[in-house]
């Protein structure tokens, strides 16, 4: 699958006003149905910064989110697992873990 948009912001309102500037976001994934109960899927999502030029790469880049995980089911239910990592130095979280289980009823 492939998604894209466009972020209108607004300004973040905390101690002081904040200007944010709108910005683009683009993704792409693959979904692999390995075995009859067992899928894998890749994605990678990039976005743009919604803060004006700083001069620090980290808050200026492109944040950029590339996962690897997979689906397992059993009856009605789906435990799904993935793996994140920060291929750029903009994003965050730099790696993370996640898990979950739903079913339908």
């Amino acid at each position: 699958y492939l998604n894209g948009g466009y972020v209108f912001t607004g300004d973040l309102d905390a101690a002081r006003t904040i200007p944010l500037d709108d910005y683009l976001y683009a993704g792409a994934g693959a979904e692999w149905a390995w075995k009859e109960r067992l899928s894998l899927h890749a994605q990678l999502l990039a976005q743009g910064s919604p803060f004006e030029e700083t001069g620090v790469d980290e808050v200026d880049g492109v944040s950029m989110i590339l996962t690897f995980g997979g689906k397992y089911r059993f009856g009605k239910t789906v435990a799904e697992f993935s793996f994140s990592e920060d291929p750029t130095v903009a994003g965050a979280p730099d790696f993370m873990v996640a898990a979950g289980l739903s079913r339908r009823f």
